[in-house]
């Protein structure tokens, strides 16, 4: 197990404000705007009790669409052209759309729902005066899924692989989307948690933001971490964490730290970092309880600020407000959980926040110039576990 945890690793980092993961807007017209810091409370559109689904901005960080995996709005909070009945259903994890590879306009729009399956819809962004149209729907890729799936970059930085959980079973599928399309023959690989209902087994799985993990949580039959190959798409090497009564999960920006919800009212945290697998199950700290009884603790997302974020549940008695994981990156109560750390507009947000394919989530290289441009500043991202690599940087001109 120790070495699926250390590897050596070649890291190409550009400046790329990765502005896709920018603008969140989920239920009962809250949002956030990550183009400031901290971000601002937005005000979304009329989307349903527990919407957890998808957001997607542009390079410049505008917003596009958003959906519950049963409609797609478009930014003027109106049901795009062609964009309803989507087939999805009100889940933890209910819609996720990803670019597709070589388009800047078309985005496919994945809607989940459970027994009946996994399905897609394609958007296009350069339809009905840029406010996009969907042009194909309802298209069923996989039947009969667990409430979680997840995607990731394929290492060769373009392509992108979708991951479901089929249930009765301990299996993971996982699909290709390239520039031709999405392949509709899996690759099928085992992990150790056999998921049993979508209902009873709601819950969240997420990749690390470098692809090397999948973590899934699932409400009743446990939680456990994999090692995700983004060459071939096998999950290996699954690692049981906890015999779970919670919901969700993620990890910190650099990989090296994994979250999961507990009983409805405590975050957990487990260090990657440590080696074997009997270390890192025996890490696991709290770090986070609810402030009230009158709600839990629900899900969890990464943020693109490199914080995580926290919802709150418990029918509609919620604070118009998010926890905020600080420091992910940070052991145990250095992490600094804040349990109403992020404002939202006023009234109930359910449960549910968007989700994204995690290599847009990764942590950033960041740099400060002088006025002068004669001097620089440079602030990597944290190695987390990699304790080998190198960064390479491109400044546009031919002595770099």
């Amino acid at each position: 197990m120790k070495n699926i945890f250390y590897y050596f690793f070649f890291l190409v980092l550009t400046v790329n404000a990765q502005n896709e993961a920018t603008q969140w807007r989920f239920n009962n017209n809250s949002g956030l705007d990550f183009s400031t810091s901290p971000p601002t409370p937005t005000v979304g559109g009329p989307v349903a009790y527990n919407f957890c689904g998808a957001s997607m901005a542009d390079a410049s960080g505008n917003l596009l669409f958003y959906s519950n995996g049963l409609d797609v709005f478009n930014n003027q909070n109106m049901v795009m052209a062609n964009g309803n009945a989507l087939g999805g259903t009100l889940s933890s994890q209910a819609a996720l759309a990803i670019r597709q590879p070589g388009s800047a306009n078309v985005y496919y729009l994945f809607s989940n729902n459970g027994f009946q399956g996994l399905k897609y819809a394609i958007v296009d962004m350069s339809l009905s005066a840029g406010q996009g149209s969907v042009v194909i729907k309802n298209q069923s890729l996989v039947p009969n899924i667990a409430s979680q799936f997840t995607a990731v970059r394929h290492c060769n930085g373009i392509d992108s692989w979708i991951i479901t959980h089929k249930l009765g079973t301990n299996e993971y599928d996982a699909f290709l989307l390239t520039s031709a399309g999405i392949s509709t023959v899996p690759v099928i690989s085992a992990g150790s948690l056999t998921v049993t209902s979508v209902t009873t087994d709601n819950g969240q799985m997420k990749a690390s933001p470098d692809g090397q993990y999948i973590m899934l949580n699932c409400f009743s039959s446990g939680t456990e971490v994999s090692a995700f190959n983004t060459a071939t798409g096998m999950v290996s090497n699954s690692l049981y964490l906890l015999n779970n009564v919670g919901s969700g999960c993620e990890f910190s920006s650099d990989g090296g730290k994994l979250y999961g919800v507990s009983s409805q009212s405590v975050i957990l945290q487990w260090d990657l970092c440590v080696g074997t697998a009997l270390d890192i199950i025996g890490s696991m700290d709290t770090i986070g309880v609810s402030s009230s009884t009158a709600y839990g603790i629900q899900l969890l997302q990464l943020g693109p600020d490199e914080k995580i974020y926290a919802t709150h549940g418990n029918g509609f008695q919620n604070p118009s407000a998010l926890g905020v994981i600080n420091f992910p990156g940070v052991l145990g109560s250095g992490s600094n959980y804040n349990d109403l750390g992020q404002p939202l507009v006023p009234g109930s947000v359910g449960i549910g926040l968007p989700g994204f394919e995690s290599h847009l989530l990764r942590a950033k290289f960041n740099y400060t110039a002088a006025n002068s441009c004669a001097t620089a500043t440079f602030n990597m991202p944290s190695p987390g576990c990699k304790t080998n690599g190198v960064y390479n940087w491109n400044f546009g001109d031919p002595a770099s």
